[in-house]
């Protein structure tokens, strides 16, 4: 069966689209790819699973940006998205976040195909959400009301479509965002390769305001002289520079360190046994509140301990795995960051409760663990076009 993946991202540190691809290649589906990176984005790699791809370049991205301008530079992603897809016809279209979700809609339904949506948030409870924001939240609940199935990160964000959204609950399942532990790979160079720091502190993923990622730079003075911060992923110029300023400010730049973006199937063993991660997110707004972060999950499946913000899915992992701290949303600040990060070194987690934890990541918490119910969607699809 031919399967569309339509992506806003970049496919290399895409890790819940990279996941569902080589699943679905397992199966022996054909997988293409139409995808747009932003701009920031790292060097172009190809996903070895995937036979044709489809890179949508905007002629209009360089316009200014305004409220008419963003309508221009839709129109277009739109037309070439739908185009694209016309050129690939696949059965089954899996769309990834609401931005292609219209186009994604319109070509499953002229051509009499299957759409799979993928929601990664819940998008009209996000800080900036598309406007209008009510053309946008009615055409999300009709579309996934009137598509195969919709996945969604956590039964927090399921609840919230149901009760909240309108959708109908037989048309909305959970798809967490586990790590693929059967297919990850090793990353050859390793952090400690890099540095040989005693403790290495790390932050993994996009690199953007809203992380508390600038307090964790104003909290590195409270931390012992012999622990570092490592920044592993992507970002804008303007706030990784603020960063450096920062730390500059401060005089400790040379314990802060960029390391830029790791692919998703290297990252759990480019980062084994880090003394602490963090999973911060801003209670600004509910969709962040209910948040399902892969940094979590990939710290923990390295032996990793985590310092989290309170939201609802953090505290629920890291109470159950006894394995590291959660931070409340009000009291949050540097020196409390810097006693945080002190306390869980100094807990010095045993080998053993490092291992149960690993262990019980791959019985509770891996992509292996939900892969049949995301199977089970695309064989139900496939029925149709095997008649």
């Amino acid at each position: 069966m031919r399967i569309s993946v339509v992506l806003p991202d970049n496919i290399n540190t895409a890790s819940r689209a990279s996941k569902e691809i080589q699943t679905l290649k397992k199966e022996g589906h054909t997988i293409n790819l139409i995808y747009m990176p932003p701009a920031y984005a790292y060097e172009d790699m190809r996903n070895p699973n995937v036979s044709k791809y489809v890179r949508i370049r905007l002629l209009t991205r360089g316009l200014p940006r305004s409220t008419f301008f963003w309508a221009v530079k839709f129109l277009e992603f739109l037309i070439q998205t739908f185009f694209s897809l016309i050129r690939q016809r696949p059965d089954v279209v899996l769309c990834h976040d609401l931005l292609p979700l219209i186009p994604c809609f319109l070509y499953s339904k002229l051509f009499f195909k299957k759409l799979v949506y993928d929601s990664h948030e819940i998008h009209r409870e996000i800080l900036n959400p598309l406007k209008p924001k009510k053309f946008w939240d009615a055409a999300e609940t009709y579309i996934i009301n009137h598509s195969q199935i919709t996945f969604i990160t956590d039964h927090h964000r399921l609840n919230y479509m149901v009760t909240k959204a309108g959708v109908h609950a037989d048309k909305i399942t959970t798809l967490h965002n586990y790590p693929y532990l059967g297919e990850l790979r090793s990353a050859g160079k390793k952090l400690s390769d890099i540095s040989h720091s005693k403790q290495k502190v790390v932050y993994t993923g996009i690199i953007m305001p809203g992380r508390y990622i600038d307090e964790v730079v104003r909290s590195i003075p409270y931390w012992q002289p012999d622990f570092d911060f490592y920044l592993i992923g992507d970002g804008g110029s303007e706030y990784i520079n603020l960063l450096k300023e920062i730390a500059s400010g401060l005089g400790v730049s040379e314990r802060v360190h960029l390391v830029g973006a790791v692919k998703w199937d290297e990252l759990v063993d480019f980062i084994d046994e880090s003394a602490v991660a963090f999973a911060f997110y801003k209670d600004n707004c509910l969709n962040n509140y209910y948040c399902s972060p892969n940094k979590l999950y990939e710290a923990l499946s390295s032996g990793t301990p985590v310092i989290g913000t309170k939201n609802p899915m953090i505290i629920e992992v890291l109470d159950k795995l006894d394995f590291g701290i959660c931070l409340d949303f009000k009291t949050i600040n540097p020196k409390a960051i810097g006693e945080a990060v002190n306390l869980t070194i100094f807990k010095n987690y045993s080998k053993d409760h490092r291992l149960n934890v690993k262990k019980q990541l791959i019985d509770n918490y891996s992509w292996e663990s939900q892969e049949h119910q995301f199977l089970d969607v695309f064989s139900q699809a496939a029925k149709q076009y095997i008649k």
